[in-house]
């Protein structure tokens, strides 16, 4: 085994910037008195808590700490410390030490006094390093003292003489991928003191450049009522914030953050729809294959903290076909944009105000999840163009539509909150059959319509709302049950035959699509807050959509997160 040990050199400094503030301006410095038995003319070194003496190939030629000596009853002075949390090493020539800990308060006191203590005789701390193959060579240093050692070669054994005491040990190699291992101990006086094998990340480890781990509980047996059902394909929304979450252990716009499942290998597909790091706000979607039913411990992974990682944040990824989402609106939206981005990647509507000209004073306003978008209603005139001739619903026989709604008064009697024509004439002005959600003041319909002309050709499903509260709506028509149900946050107010003809939409592109107008955007606007707007491909389950409200609600109780380095 090639062991490098630790060579120090004493010497009287007299102060050091890092500590002491100088003789000619003390400030709310103090000097620090102490006394050590059988310590004549023994060495006494003070160093910052989390001091780690610097990597060299060569012995350190002297510590960087103060140091002065105790005269010959074991007593020291250390004069103008700084306030600040300190080690104090005293050791003489025959392995023998004593350690004190101390904190220097912001207004301390002119003169600290320690309690006595008697040297004691260091003791050998053992144990082994597992690097990655090719790392040959290895540091480990103490906190707080000038201790470094440096093994050599295939030997991963080593063993240390240090002071009793509890101490924090960092175990580093000289590949700069990987990233440095602290390990605590409190060593004992005729114990054991092994600290057995100590890991350090490989640098084939996915994450080795990633700082700082948080867990992400994922606790469906907290909401009420509990899940009940095992979901597959979930989008979890992860919001961050000055109490759960430091952004200054991320890039300022979140590029570096990754999340994988609770192994910690497997990544999860993510997109973070805000991250402002000086508000300390982020809100990001994460897809996790399986969501478990009334679960108090179910977890994923979140890595932040590398300066040169790219953004991998891509909705379309997170809001993928596979798990039935057609297109997802998060309307979050700067005010200079009148894009509104599908996130799944399919269907980019355009801000408008009447039929033709463009429109942004509704972009960028507070609501449930970052920004939402706020209509202004019959006066001006605004709404979402999703285009024309589109394959909304082409042979589909399940549909889900959800969003969050602050509906505000209007004069007019009608006004809708989302039309898609299911098929028709592009160049007629013949009635299309259509979904609808329709709004007459406070009470909110969901049409599923065989003939635009007869509204009792499909169900019709009335809620009633309170003017300005804000709600959570789901849609859900099934063509192959034949049935159509209606949700307002997470509870079913009714369900209905469906009187659709057949088990598919039918075969031809929709004709128009709005959000917040009649589905050619020249009437019927609405007025109020949208927010988080989905079109998905699938008859969401009475879970699913109780658990997306849970999970999106300001006050959410499902998401938990934990530091854990």
């Amino acid at each position: 085994m090639l062991l490098g040990v630790l060579s120090v050199a004493l010497m009287l400094l007299g102060c050091n910037d890092r500590l002491a503030g100088g003789s000619s301006e003390t400030g709310n410095n103090t000097s620090i008195t102490g006394r050590v038995s059988l310590a004549n003319k023994a060495k006494v070194v003070i160093h910052s808590e989390d001091y780690l003496a610097p990597l060299s190939d060569s012995s350190l030629s002297a510590p960087a700490g103060l140091v002065t000596e105790t005269d010959e009853s074991g007593a020291f002075m250390i004069k103008s410390v700084k306030p600040g949390k300190y080690l104090i090493e005293v050791t003489n020539q025959d392995s023998m030490a004593v350690l004190f800990n101390i904190t220097v308060d912001s207004v301390p006191p002119s003169l600290m006094h320690l309690e006595p203590k008697t040297l004691e005789k260091m003791q050998v701390v053992t144990g082994g390093l597992s690097l990655s193959p090719g790392d040959t060579t290895s540091f480990i240093r103490v906190f707080g003292m000038d201790r470094l050692v440096k093994l050599i070669g295939t030997e991963r054994s080593f063993k240390l003489l240090l002071p009793t005491g509890d101490l924090s040990l960092q175990f580093s190699s000289s590949n700069k991928k990987v990233i440095p291992v602290e390990k605590k101990i409190l060593v004992k006086a005729g114990s054991n003191n092994d600290m057995g094998k100590v890991v350090i990340k490989a640098s084939t480890d996915p994450y080795y450049g990633w700082k700082y781990t948080n867990k992400v509980m994922i606790q469906t047996g907290s909401v009420i009522p509990p899940s009940k059902e095992n979901l597959l394909g979930f989008p979890i929304l992860v919001r961050l914030n000055n109490e759960n979450f430091f952004f200054a252990q991320a890039q300022a716009d979140g590029s570096d953050i990754r999340f994988t499942k609770a192994d910690g290998i497997t990544p999860l597909p993510y997109e973070i729809e805000r991250w402002n790091s000086t508000l300390s706000v982020a809100e990001v979607w994460v897809r996790v294959d399986t969501i478990y039913s009334d679960s108090r411990s179910q977890s994923i992974l979140m890595y932040s903290g590398n300066a040169n990682a790219l953004s991998l944040s891509d909705g379309k990824n997170v809001f993928n076909s596979t798990n039935g989402f057609r297109s997802v609106w998060h309307l979050g939206e700067k005010s200079t944009s009148t894009r509104v981005k599908d996130a799944a990647g399919n269907f980019d509507g355009i801000l408008k105000s009447g039929t033709d000209g463009i429109f942004t004073e509704a972009i960028g306003n507070p609501s449930v999840i970052g920004n939402g978008f706020l209509f202004s209603g019959a006066q001006g005139k605004t709404w979402i163009d999703l285009g024309q001739d589109k394959n909304f619903l082409n042979h589909t026989s399940e549909v889900s539509i959800s969003f969050w709604m602050n509906n505000i008064k209007d004069t007019r009697t009608s006004t809708s909150v989302m039309s898609v024509s299911i098929n028709g004439d592009l160049n007629s002005s013949s009635p299309e059959s259509r979904i609808s959600f329709e709004l007459n003041n406070d009470s909110l319909a969901l049409y599923s319509r065989a003939n635009d002309t007869i509204s009792l050709n499909g169900p019709k499903i009335d809620s009633s709302l309170t003017i300005g509260q804000l709600v959570f709506v789901t849609g859900v028509i099934d063509l192959v049950s034949q049935k159509t149900s209606l949700y307002i946050n997470g509870e079913l107010i009714k369900t209905l035959d469906t009187k659709q003809t057949g088990t598919q939409f039918d075969s031809s592109n929709s004709t128009h699509v709005a959000i917040a107008a009649n589905d050619i955007g020249n009437q019927d606007y609405f007025h109020g807050s949208l927010d988080e707007f989905r079109m998905d491909m699938k008859a969401r389950s009475a879970s699913w959509i109780r658990l997306n409200y849970e999970n999106q609600k300001r006050d959410q109780s499902l998401i938990k997160i934990i530091q854990v380095q």
